[in-house]
């Protein structure tokens, strides 16, 4: 006995589809910049920025001491992962960092608190705390 076979639909619709539309409004928009763009294309007159990091748990105890250094070439992306409990908080330094860049500062510190909750539902926080050094060296001009 022969089968029916429904005949495949035939896409109409030659545009981009809507992710592409998504990445092409925020471009229009002023959206935030891509992550993957360098150091030296967001901030041209600044050459390399050292960030020291130590992760403090809720007890003041060091959890973890790091040290990054972004050269101009480097992919800059102020964003660091939180260790503690949360599994998926960040803390956001861009907006501290560009502070710090319009004014030529030198050097400047950050504290910052996860406040992500420990487990969905959770009325509890993280409260691990991150102690950022930024040292920043800028181009002659």
């Amino acid at each position: 006995m022969a089968r029916f076979f429904k005949p495949k639909r035939r896409k109409t619709n030659t545009g981009p589809n809507k992710n592409q539309q998504k990445v092409l409004r925020r471009e229009k928009a002023g959206g935030p910049v891509a992550p993957g763009t360098s150091l030296q294309e967001r901030y041209p007159h600044v050459s390399q920025v050292s960030l020291s990091l130590r992760f403090i748990t809720p007890q003041n105890q060091l959890f973890e001491e790091t040290h990054l250094e972004i050269q101009g070439d480097d992919a800059c992306r102020f964003l660091v992962a939180c260790p503690g409990r949360c599994g998926g908080g960040h803390f956001d330094l861009s907006e501290k960092i560009k502070l710090v860049f319009d004014a030529r500062r030198e050097s400047d510190q950050e504290n910052v608190v996860c406040r992500e909750p420990i487990y969905t539902g959770s009325g509890q926080a993280c409260d691990f705390r991150l102690e950022c050094r930024m040292d920043v060296d800028y181009t002659e001009e």
